[in-house]
């Protein structure tokens, strides 16, 4: 839990998780 499509995140989850996981990046402040 900590790459977009290098770690597989992003195919596996599809366009709504992927949007997801930007606002909990959001919300935790993390600008990786």
């Amino acid at each position: 839990f900590g790459g977009y499509k290098q770690s597989g995140n992003g195919r596996e989850w599809g366009r709504y998780g992927f949007e997801e996981f930007l606002e909990v990046k959001s919300i935790l402040g993390y600008n990786a």
